[in-house]
C-alpha cells in the first residue's frame, strides 16, 4: 500500500530536492503543490 506524500513549496528547486531525497525503494504516491 503506497503512502501518500505531499510536497508543497513555491520553489520548484526545493520541491525537486525533496523528491530526490525520497528513497527509490519506498512505496509512495507523491502529490505536488505550488503557488500556495
Amino acid at each position: 500500500m503506497a503512502i501518500p506524500v505531499t510536497v508543497a513549496d513555491d520553489s520548484m528547486m526545493s520541491r525537486k530536492a525533496v523528491l530526490r531525497a525520497i528513497p527509490e525503494d519506498w512505496d509512495v504516491e507523491v502529490s505536488e503543490a505550488k503557488n500556495g
